[in-house]
């Protein structure tokens, strides 16, 4: 009778990980892809893929195994910075897994109130990465003002309408007379 081959079983890894592929049940092993050599071998997949091994045993006699071996990508981090009124938002980007933030914080994307650096680990299918994202944060003026009238009357007081603060980059205005036009 042909000999019982058995294989490492069925497995995951992340790109650029290496694993071991055992077999037993003979006296002599060839793993396909390659014709390797060997009960024991390491492989570095670049990709999915399926192997077999073929045992011979003491009476010349072969069996065979398969196995496959899935390979997944580490979850890429694309940070996104949403800074809108007193709060910013990072966002991990990369919907789907898992995250730890250095914050403690378990959620896709946190809320920053203050300056600080900030890092993220995010796991999809086993496989884990770790970013992390400096934030400066400068205080936006509240102290905007604008006068409610003016007097240009050529007496070089309150001749011009205009506001007043700090990080003012634009505005717009629209005035109206006391009936709306």
């Amino acid at each position: 009778p042909p000999p019982i081959i058995t294989a490492t079983p069925n497995n995951m890894i992340c790109e650029g990980q290496t694993l071991n592929l055992s077999a037993s049940g003979a006296i002599s092993y060839v793993w396909q892809p390659g014709s390797i050599p060997g009960s024991v071998i390491t492989i570095t997949p670049s990709n999915t893929n399926t192997y077999t091994v073929t045992g011979t045993d003491a009476n010349n006699c072969t069996g065979t195994a398969v196995t496959t071996i899935a390979v997944n990508a580490f979850p890429q981090i694309d940070f996104i910075v949403d800074a809108s009124c007193e709060e910013i938002k990072i966002d991990a980007g990369n919907t789907g897994g898992t995250y730890q933030w250095n914050t403690g914080a378990a959620t896709e994307a946190i809320l920053v109130y203050e300056a600080g650096t900030y890092w993220v680990t995010v796991t999809k299918n086993n496989c884990s990465s770790t970013d992390t994202i400096q934030m400066g944060l400068e205080p936006i003026s509240s102290g905007v003002y604008f006068p409610n009238t003016f007097t240009p009357n050529e007496d070089g007081l309150n001749e011009t309408f205009r506001g007043y603060g700090e990080n003012i980059t634009s505005f717009g205005i629209k005035i109206f007379d006391r009936w709306g036009e």
